[in-house]
């Protein structure tokens, strides 16, 4: 049986504050134009705010990413729908 983590709201701000913290100044200078001054903890769940909009629905592949545990994601299949990774760099 796969490995599933549910962050729920608290785990996904978290995990942004931490984030926010080891930023570069220049990494911290683009997210704040890109996020208007919000915080990555902020705007952390809001892929799960969102996800039961209708018109969100091409997005969804977009909140995760699904591989075996114990591989790399380069080594591993791509979703035809996308993922969170394939998600930014588009």
């Amino acid at each position: 049986m796969p490995l599933q983590a549910d962050w729920g709201q608290t785990g996904h701000r978290a995990i942004g504050a931490i984030a926010q913290e080891h930023l570069s100044r220049k990494a911290q200078r683009q997210i704040d134009e890109l996020l208007n001054g919000a915080t990555l903890a902020l705007v952390a769940t809001y892929a799960d705010e969102i996800k039961s909009d209708k018109k969100y629905d091409m997005y969804k592949p977009w909140h995760y990413i699904n591989f075996p545990l114990g591989t790399r994601y380069s080594g591993e299949p791509t979703s035809e729908k996308g993922d969170i990774a394939q998600g930014i760099a588009t």
